[in-house]
């Protein structure tokens, strides 16, 4: 039986070249969107190539996942390294929706985003807020800043049934909610 090679690349970089000794090569690329293939496989009797594109597409959020609820803010990591709890009178809120949407009120604006979801990896993109200035309680512009700082720098999460913990890149719990009930998601 002659000796086969194959070469495989994904965007002209090698993914494999070797011998034919494999029924299978798994490739999971961590980007999306169009991608080519190039297969060449030669032995004794020539060469043969072929080339394909492949779309990947992004996962999405499945409704069942615990992510998907409207949560309250229990405490976030302040900039002293300390745990703290929204000021009274204050409401931090965050809804995750099965469409990668986000919004929620933060103290004194609502605010809007996406989110990427590759469990347990979470990224919020796109963070935007109304413009509304809340001069009037002492320390709520900060507290709001603090918030959607520790929001955009999110990276990953464990939700529970009534619990959200998200974690920043280097794995500090920075922001934990608790499941919203009754009148807890209610922005002024």
């Amino acid at each position: 039986m002659p000796e086969t090679s194959i070469r495989l690349e994904r965007e002209n970089e090698i993914i494999y070249d070797g011998e034919a000794t494999q029924n299978e090569i798994n490739d999971c690329p961590l980007t999306f969107g169009e991608l080519t293939y190039h297969l060449e496989a030669s032995n004794v009797g020539g060469t043969t190539n072929d080339r394909v594109s492949v779309k990947i597409i992004e996962p999405t959020p499945t409704p069942s996942s615990p992510l998907i609820n409207n949560w309250t803010l229990l405490f976030y990591l302040n900039a002293d390294g300390k745990y703290v709890s929204p000021k009274a009178g204050t409401i931090i809120n965050a809804r995750f929706n099965s469409d990668r949407s986000l919004s929620g009120f933060s103290s004194c604006n609502t605010y809007t985003g996406s989110f990427t979801l590759i469990d347990p990896d979470l990224s919020i993109n796109n963070l935007e807020k109304s413009g509304k200035n809340c001069f009037d309680f002492e320390g709520v512009i900060e507290q709001e800043e603090d918030f959607l700082l520790l929001l955009s720098l999110t990276s990953s999460y464990v939700a529970k049934i009534d619990e959200l913990e998200l974690y920043n890149a280097i794995g500090e719990k920075v922001l934990v909610f608790a499941a919203c009930k009754d009148t807890t998601c209610q922005s002024d």
